[in-house]
């Protein structure tokens, strides 16, 4: 059975403390997209992690993390070579954020002392490619599942679907299909884009001609925000009901889209309270999930390197959180131990 440990938002005293073998601060190596088409979900994830790190180390306890960040710059290319200039450095434990990015570099962590903290890395084949993993995202068929569940309680019956063609999206795409061809709904529409595309209107003149009657939109940074600001642009669109992920509930991409003419809807996480309004206070923005998962990190680390002790090593801090469930600001989290996927619990947040 697992174990239950409190992680506190709040200010906490340490009681014991383990630090590495060698003096000083815990070192994190952040992989994130820093610049690119990700970037905005990179920096919201950013804002995460540092505002824990700042928390934990103003407690001046035993445990203080230093952490180092590197830009992926939203390519696959660059997120690896960033995790090689970390290694290299004797960092053990990584935060990433993007799928394709963190399918990188996850490979040279296998079988290694480095532990990854996943986020934004939805992919099925993951844990094919490493035994180092925590994944604090949810996974497609979380997704999928949720956006069913949703269509099905709305009644929603002519689906367009549009989606960024990458791999992660690409799957996205193919989950939603298969889900909702088994509940007899139809998908009227299906057209993907690249990733740098700013111009919807041939897509969304295509998708009018169809007359759906709800839009999935699956993409990330600011592409699926300029999507649905077309959308709404359009006389004969302007006021379909929009979904995506939780790119609908970072601030910047809502202001891309300006005047919500249809609800525009986000399969998001919880966020506790407490946490949202330390990140207001901090940031003066209101945070999303990627924020609430970077946050987390920190503190997984930290919760278990105070009960293990001062001599731990990487892997009795990986074999710890796997046999604990932890109380998070993102609600209870516990992962399983042969996949690596969380128990997220996910909702849907309406813009309007």
């Amino acid at each position: 059975m697992r174990k239950l440990t409190l992680i506190l938002v709040t200010v906490v005293v340490v009681l014991s403390g383990c630090k590495q073998k060698t003096s000083g601060a815990i070192e994190i190596g952040a992989i994130v997209p820093l610049t690119g088409f990700s970037a905005s979900n990179g920096v919201m994830f950013q804002q995460g992690l540092q505002l824990a790190v700042d928390e934990i180390n103003g407690e001046n306890g035993k445990i203080s993390f230093n952490v180092t960040y590197e830009d992926s710059k939203s390519t696959a290319k660059d997120a690896h070579s960033a995790y090689l200039k970390l290694s290299s450095s004797g960092c053990k434990y990584f935060a990433g954020l993007g799928g394709q990015f963190i399918l990188s570099f996850a490979p040279d962590t296998k079988d290694s002392d480095k532990i990854l903290f996943a986020s934004a890395a939805p992919n099925n084949n993951l844990l094919t490619l490493t035994n180092r993993c925590f994944r604090l995202f949810p996974t497609i068929d979380m997704v999928t599942n949720r956006i069913r569940d949703y269509i099905v309680e709305k009644d929603y019956n002519r689906i367009a679907i549009v989606y960024m063609q990458i791999d992660a999206y690409s799957m996205y795409n193919e989950s939603i299909q298969r889900k909702l061809a088994e509940i007899g709904r139809d998908v009227v529409f299906v057209e993907s884009y690249e990733s740098n595309t700013r111009d919807f209107k041939n897509i969304v003149n295509k998708l009018a001609t169809q007359n759906p009657d709800f839009v999935y939109a699956a993409g990330a940074g600011e592409s699926a925000a300029l999507f649905t600001k077309q959308l709404f642009s359009n006389p004969k669109t302007e006021h379909l009901p929009v979904i995506g992920d939780m790119n609908f509930s970072n601030p910047d991409n809502l202001a891309i889209i300006g005047e919500l003419k249809g609800p525009v809807s986000a399969v998001d996480n919880y966020l506790s309270p407490e946490f949202e309004s330390a990140f207001h206070t901090k940031y003066a923005l209101y945070p999303n999930a990627y924020s609430v998962y970077g946050y987390i990190i920190p503190y997984l680390l930290k919760s278990s390197l105070e009960a293990l002790g001062e001599n731990c090593t990487s892997t009795d801090v990986y074999n710890y959180i796997h046999d604990n469930s932890f109380a998070t600001a993102a609600g209870n989290i516990s992962f399983d131990s042969t996949t690596s996927e969380p128990n997220l619990d996910l909702i849907v947040k309406t813009q309007n």
